[in-house]
């Protein structure tokens, strides 16, 4: 049997793509397709393939840090508003050629109240089915834009409760950089 975290994260994502697919259909596929970009390069700012140099000159309030990503040398991060939401921003460096490989928002509501992580999904999921239209793939409770020529947005509500949890949005460029 499934562990009680392993059952609620699944429930949570099968709830969340249903509720995706509820609010994204609401407007004619056509129009809801289009807005998904040809190919997604980066955010903010930054590029895929920046050098660190180049990706500090987008935001001098970003720091250098070390992170534990997965093929990651360094990470460059600071914290914002994104979606309406106070987040930080990770740019993710490549072990392999030290570039930009990577960008994650991450919206941390660990010690939230007064559902903090739920009201904060609802937001950052909501800018997202506006800017992108409907997810066009889910997997392992992660809802996915992909775009036609390369790239993808991910989204990723690891909310334990209404109040608790944390929300992640990654940018990843086309397989191959």
């Amino acid at each position: 049997m499934k562990p009680l975290l392993v059952r609620v994260l699944n429930f949570m994502g099968l709830t969340l793509y249903a509720s995706l697919m509820i609010l994204g259909t609401s407007k004619s596929d056509a129009e809801s397709l289009s807005r998904l970009p040809d190919i997604i390069s980066g955010y903010g700012g930054y590029q895929f393939g920046m050098s660190l140099e180049e990706a500090k000159r987008v935001d001098a309030r970003a720091q250098v840090t070390t992170c534990d990503y997965k093929e990651t040398a360094f990470c460059l991060e600071r914290p914002d508003t994104f979606f309406g939401e106070p987040g930080v921003i990770r740019i993710l460096f490549s072990v392999k050629d030290r570039r930009l490989s990577r960008i994650n928002l991450s919206f941390d509501r660990l010690a939230g109240t007064d559902g903090a992580c739920k009201k904060g999904s609802t937001t950052v999921v909501g800018a997202l089915l506006r800017r992108f239209g409907p997810s066009n793939k889910t997997q392992g409770g992660k809802v996915f834009w992909y775009a036609a020529a390369g790239g993808a947005v991910s989204f990723l509500d690891l909310c334990v409760d209404d109040d608790s949890g944390m929300i992640v949005v990654s940018y990843e460029p086309a397989a191959g950089f």
